[in-house]
């Protein structure tokens, strides 16, 4: 009990007082880290959700399109912004005109209210005016940006701010090799929304 006396009413030394500090600094910082780290893996989740639920919208469309034998409306839809092929009339899908298809009946009502910060349409706009968390479609590129909040955990070749650069592409049988989709000769079998640069997010963990 004496010994726990003295040293409870002992000063510590500027030494001992540094290495409490420090010890304390380290701890706080690697929380910290960890805690931006976790904000960049939910921000990862949710713009990959968001690319589910356009890419999901854009296979109902398609077979919508098809199915009514609109083949040539596909031709507009490289590259397009898909923001404003999934507008609010045409993202309310109608389960009973898919009888054929039910996991794209299933799929339906995740392509209703997409729910996520999309700024418009811009003519080649400087990323740094656009806040990070937010989309938008670059009408110059023909691209739909998203860019990126927690960039410290990110990692892309694409030079300037942080950002992943989006483009619809339709996918068909190409069969004279010239890129071009023909609505009378070659058959359509997808759509989707896909990353134009690569890119990487690193792990909580890394």
């Amino acid at each position: 009990m004496a010994l726990a006396h003295r040293w409870t009413n002992r000063n510590l030394s500027r030494l001992e007082l540094a290495f409490a500090v420090l010890t304390i600094a380290i701890f706080i910082g690697a929380f910290m880290d960890r805690g931006l780290r976790i904000f960049a893996m939910a921000e990862e989740r949710a713009m990959q959700a968001s690319v589910l639920n356009i890419n999901t919208a854009l296979q109902i469309m398609l077979f919508q399109t098809t199915s009514a034998g609109r083949n040539a409306e596909l031709m507009q839809w490289d590259h397009a912004n898909p923001m404003k092929l999934l507008d609010s009339s045409r993202m309310i899908v109608n389960v009973e005109t898919l009888p054929a298809h039910p996991e794209l009946a299933r799929l339906a009502p995740l392509s209703i209210g997409l729910g996520f910060r999309y700024l418009g349409e811009f003519e080649f706009p400087d990323p740094q005016t656009i806040d990070g968390g937010y989309w938008y479609y670059d009408l110059g590129e023909k691209v739909l940006v998203y860019r990126i909040k927690n960039s410290e955990f990110f990692q892309s070749p694409l030079s300037g701010l942080a950002r992943i650069r989006f483009a619809v592409e339709l996918r068909f049988d190409d069969l004279n090799g010239d890129g071009q989709y023909n609505p009378d000769a070659e058959a359509v079998y997808g759509a989707a929304l896909l990353p134009q640069d690569e890119y990487h997010w690193m792990e909580a963990g890394s």
